[in-house]
């Protein structure tokens, strides 16, 4: 198991997993809880519409900030960040300014954390092993992905809205630990031609966008309207949907199998 002998990648798939854990807990029940907030349906769409127009608004910041302290502390930020705009989720109560704060705060959080993220990944994994490597995180968080729904939908019934994002939030500033035992990645402050040659493959996140606003976000909403607005249920479901996936890898050789 040559692709487990890279410690930096290890550390980086550990933040990995706390992410994922997060995500699929609080972060899977960030839309249907706006709408149970007195947000409509079309009104949660026109809210995602606006945290990915901000997303790209503030994008062009972003380059400078990574030059200027590099991509783990970059990732680092990030992270903090996005813990930070959980709880802020709990305070939206129908449309008002609490709920213009979220889509800042989470629009800045995406902006700041995803690219680096993806590209501190790509920077400490290894050319000869990076499908083993992709295979084992994602491995890991289809396995979070049937517990996370689960305990995030009982924390919701039992505890509440502001005690389940306040989870969330510690869950995801606790990712950022990993990270403080790996190596800075400085970045370049000029690469001729990388704005071509990343254009040619932007087509790549077309498909990914697709894949986003029918899964992640239209078919999140329709399942728990078709739930009858129950959030175990919904839970429930998100944990039976990841089983499929789940059972995929495991058959197809990999690294948890």
């Amino acid at each position: 198991m040559a692709y487990l002998h890279n410690r930096d990648l290890n550390l980086v798939n550990l933040h990995s997993a706390i992410t994922a854990l997060a995500m699929g807990s609080g972060g899977a029940f960030w839309s249907v809880y706006l709408l149970k907030a007195g947000l409509s349906v079309p009104g949660i769409l026109l809210v995602l519409a606006a945290t990915f127009l901000s997303r790209l608004a503030l994008r062009s910041f972003l380059l400078p900030l990574a030059i200027r302290i590099g991509v783990r502390r970059t990732l680092i930020l990030g992270t903090l960040v996005l813990a930070v705009s959980f709880p802020f989720v709990a305070e939206v109560h129908g449309i008002g300014p609490a709920l213009y704060i979220l889509i800042f705060v989470t629009a800045l959080a995406d902006t700041v954390y995803w690219p680096s993220y993806h590209a501190y990944f790509a920077a400490v994994g290894d050319e000869d092993h990076r499908g083993q490597q992709l295979g084992l995180r994602e491995a890991v968080s289809a396995v979070l992905g049937i517990v996370a729904p689960l305990a995030g939908g009982w924390v919701l019934v039992s505890f509440g809205a502001r005690a389940t994002f306040l989870a969330t939030a510690a869950i995801q500033a606790a990712a950022a630990l990993p990270l403080l035992f790996t190596p800075d990645i400085p970045v370049k402050k000029s690469a001729p031609g990388a704005f071509r040659y990343a254009l040619s493959r932007a087509a790549i996140f077309v498909g990914d966008g697709i894949n986003a606003s029918g899964y992640f976000i239209t078919w999140q909403l329709a399942l728990f309207l078709t739930l009858g607005q129950n959030y175990m249920s919904y839970g429930g479901a998100l944990a039976i949907a990841s089983l499929i996936p789940a059972r995929a890898r495991a058959r197809s050789g990999s690294p948890l199998a």
